[in-house]
């Protein structure tokens, strides 16, 4: 019987063809006409990542590498005068990205890194990398412990961690704790999340990965393809699975690997699948690993997989086993671990209830989990380390909760202390200015304007890095406000809660947030003010007030574009993070706000997550709320099931555990298949909910979406006294569930 074919004709057209006699009866066919990218990105020459959150589809510059040495350079050309009243000056420092917020994802996306920040932990990663990498064995080394403050710099660093692993032909892999339920399901969904992510060099670290398994099996004088990412996307499927078991029966042979090459054949199948351009191949590879084709024997025959599943913990062990190949490495970077480690504390504290004890056993079970996993990492990979990034209150009560044996598997802690050099924090001011500058063409009487670095001799040991950016948008914000920026004589002065409840008049200049600046749309007639003296400047119309702006932008929403448009996944995934936003403003919170980074050269996958700061409350109520967004549009099943799987995954749902939610937005009904059933009665049964927005719903989304990005002025005030996401019907009980209190009613 001759093996199934896979013929990718088109996109649109992708299936996988079965001879007449095979007795599989699998919905193989156009699985994939929904999906707008394959879970692998295909790689480019260049990675550009967004500069600021919250900007999918912007036409971006990423920020340039800038060192300690910068306050003594300048912008590589300029034209034109610096005059500090001109129209384009005050552009330019609208659109300076002193956004002081770093999540996870943005790792991915280090921008204006000052090497001199936080140097001597920098050193003591090199040293300990250079040691696994020369090390002559597999055994993995004890993990690092990097404790910081909020604001301290530590997502930040471990961006700076990214770029040293790839440098030394590493591979390191970010994994997100935030919503964790299962550990072990969380780390094999956010292991392939970064074996997904482009390097700094652009090139994704699963391609790498495909390559250096090859390269350890090939046969003396044999040469891999010159273009390899290109090949291993393309390559035929009848084709591919002859590499792959070629592949296997070499490292079969190879008495280091022979026990190796048997247990895990079926996780380098699914990874070379998971590599595939094919996007039903590529949906079929992520399945597998993450445990979603139980119910789907026939296509576990026609795909050559010996069996539905693996644990969790030897995919772990697989992919470690595999980076270890050919004398390479790996660093698992832990973070945002701190939410679950916060509630369990909470919830130890508050008052006795059926809730409070269902609660609580459900937060132990997390907790124990977690504690286990971390201490049993260092066994069950090869050749890697862990970062494990906490706040200093989430290592104490790890010790107070008596999982300090765990902890004790990881070297003393490194903590992260307030910037001690003059010049770092000069640097760190001027890397967020000059890509600003430098887009006007501008060059600045000195790298830093307006603040001379005499400002902060001051700060010099005291101040970490988000009080320092806070600090200077807080300025920038005043002067814009007023239309003129003078050269700063004193820093203003911090309050706790700045900028989130502090109600700064915005900046006429488009481009401004208070909370994170957002560059420009390109529509700033300022930034091209009259340069001849002899015309006269026209006068200003007067300016629409934020309700007209909003509600002209309300009518002009092309509906089709939430629905069946060929970027219909990228304008949801901006709207969902405009909308997050705006719900955050409408209340001055705090919130996190964490969504697909939509690293180039990958389109942004449609869904975002506010964490919600329930600010100062009395022992047992501080309570953190998790509210996730979801936009599954897929029709196919097999795109379908990869999508729930990984929301539910991130979520971190749990009936036992109310203060998470998760909500999918969706608009037909669910794709047919026994597999696809049970995974929808798991999501329900977890307490997932359904909602389809009505065309007014779209509106409103489509309105705040065009407003919020130009800014108008008096936008966060507006958003604060009319609070539009509450007029969203299909949303507004979950909007006001993540802002604790009750729905109010529909005007």
């Amino acid at each position: 019987m001759a093996n199934p074919t896979l013929t990718d004709s088109s996109l649109d057209e992708e299936k996988i063809e079965l001879e007449p006699e095979t007795e599989l009866n699998i919905d193989l066919g156009p699985e994939i006409e929904e999906m707008t990218r394959p879970p692998i990105p295909r790689p480019a020459p260049e990675l550009q990542p967004p500069s600021h959150p919250g900007l999918a589809g912007a036409d971006l510059k990423p920020e340039p590498e800038l060192s300690p040495a910068i306050e003594n350079s300048s912008p590589k050309k300029s034209s034109r005068a610096f005059d500090p009243e001109a129209p384009a000056v005050l552009a330019a420092l609208a659109e300076a990205n002193f956004n002081w917020v770093q999540q996870s994802q943005g790792v991915w996306a280090l921008t204006g890194d000052i090497p001199g920040i936080h140097n001597e932990l920098r050193k003591k990663f090199d040293r300990h990398l250079s040691k696994l990498k020369n090390s002559p064995d597999q055994n993995s080394l004890p993990g690092l412990i990097v404790l910081g403050n909020p604001g301290a710099g530590k997502t930040h660093l471990l961006g700076s961690f990214w770029r040293q692993t790839i440098e030394k032909k590493g591979f390191f892999l970010m994994v997100d704790m935030l919503a964790v339920n299962s550990f072990h399901d969380t780390m094999v969904e956010h292991l392939l999340n970064s074996l997904a992510a482009p390097g700094p060099d652009g090139r994704v670290q699963a391609y790498r990965l495909a390559e250096n398994i090859l390269r350890s099996t090939r046969s003396p004088g044999e040469r891999l393809p010159a273009n390899f990412d290109q090949w291993l996307t393309t390559i035929p499927y009848e084709y591919l699975k002859a590499k792959i078991l070629e592949t296997i029966k070499r490292l079969h042979k190879m008495a280091a690997h022979f026990d190796k090459a048997n247990r895990f054949a079926d996780l380098i199948r699914a990874l070379f699948y998971f590599c595939s351009s094919s996007q039903s191949l590529a949906c079929y590879g992520r399945l597998w690993l993450v445990g979603g084709l139980d119910n789907s024997p026939g296509t576990l025959k026609t795909l050559q997989f010996t069996g539905p599943r693996m644990d969790p913990v030897i995919v772990i062990q697989g992919l470690s086993w595999l980076m270890s190949l050919n004398g390479s490495f790996s660093v698992l970077a832990i973070d945002q671990l701190d939410s679950i480690i916060k509630l369990y504390s909470v919830i130890l504290d508050a008052p006795k209830t059926e809730e409070r004890d269902a609660t609580l056993i459900a937060a132990q079970r997390v907790m124990n989990e977690v504690s286990a996993g971390l201490g049993a990492l260092i066994n069950i990979t090869y050749k890697s380390t862990t970062i494990l990034s906490l706040l200093p209150d989430s290592n104490s009560a790890l010790n107070r909760f008596g999982l300090k044996p765990s902890i004790q598997r990881y070297a003393p802690c490194s903590a992260l202390v307030a910037i001690s050099r003059l010049e770092d924090m000069v640097a760190l001011v001027a890397a967020r200015l000059a890509p600003a500058f430098q887009a006007h063409n501008l060059t600045p009487p000195y790298p830093s304007w307006p603040f001379p670095p005499r400002l902060f001799e001051p700060l010099a040991g005291h101040f970490n890095p988000r009080h320092i950016l806070r600090i200077c948008q807080q300025y920038l914000d005043n002067c814009l406000a007023r239309e003129r920026v003078d050269e700063c004589q004193e820093l203003p002065g911090l309050e706790d809660d700045f900028p989130a409840s502090q109600d700064l008049a915005p900046s006429p200049v488009k481009g401004l947030s208070e909370a994170e600046p957002i560059p420009s749309t390109g529509q700033d007639k300022g930034a091209k003010g009259p340069e001849d003296p002899k015309i006269p400047p026209s006068p200003d119309p007067k300016p629409l007030s934020v309700a007209e702006i909003f509600e002209d932008n309300c009518q002009k929403v092309e509906l089709n574009q939430y629905k069946e448009s060929m970027i219909v996944e990228a304008v949801w995934a901006e709207t969902l993070k405009i909308l997050a936003y705006c719900v955050r403003d409408e209340e001055g919170n705090s919130a996190m706000i964490t969504f697909d980074p939509a690293s180039s050269p990958k389109q942004p996958e449609p869904w975002v997550s506010i964490l919600w700061d329930p600010g100062p409350k009395p022992a047992g109520q501080g309570i953190e709320r998790l509210l996730s967004l979801w936009v599954i549009l897929a029709s196919q099943p097999i795109a379908f099931q990869t999508r729930l799987k990984k929301a539910l995954t991130q979520s971190g749902i749990d009936r036992d555990l109310p203060a998470r939610k998760l909500a999918i937005i969706r608009f037909e009904d669910d794709p047919p298949g026994g597999a696809t059933a049970e995974l929808v009665k798991k999501f329900t049964s977890l307490g997932g909910i359904w909602t389809s927005p009505s065309d007014t719903d779209l509106r409103i989304l489509g309105g705040l979406t065009k407003t919020y990005r130009a800014n108008p002025l008096g936008l966060k005030s507006w958003l604060k006294k009319v609070k539009p996401s509450e007029k969203i019907e299909s949303l507004r009980e979950l909007i006001a569930w993540i802002k604790g209190r009750s729905a109010p009613p529909l005007a």
